[in-house]
């Protein structure tokens, strides 16, 4: 029934580590930032409907991905996939940021 799933969901996030929360929290705010964005649009222009509407929402779904990934780093190191993608992320907001 939905209610023992969600009684071994919350198991499961129980007997997690945070910063494995945290991570995959990341991660999701990075990959629905991904799917959200026009890759195509390098440079924002203020005449497209998408920099005016969308790509503000999308360059805060990177940063706040970016800001959590920074987060790890109370815990450890990043690895070198997870550092990588905070730089993408950081540096793609930035450019959505100048519109």
């Amino acid at each position: 029934s939905l209610e023992q799933e969600r009684t071994q969901l919350e198991a499961q996030r129980a007997a997690k580590h945070p910063q494995e929360t945290i991570r995959e929290f990341a991660i999701d705010l990075s990959n629905r930032a991904r799917s959200a964005d026009k890759p195509e649009v390098s440079i924002p222009n203020p005449s497209q409907r998408w920099t005016i509407v969308d790509a503000p929402k999308v360059a805060q779904a990177y940063h706040a991905s970016a800001v959590v990934l920074d987060s790890l780093r109370q815990f450890a190191p990043l690895a070198p996939d997870l550092a990588q993608r905070q730089q993408s992320a950081h540096k793609r907001s930035q450019q959505l940021s100048l519109a």
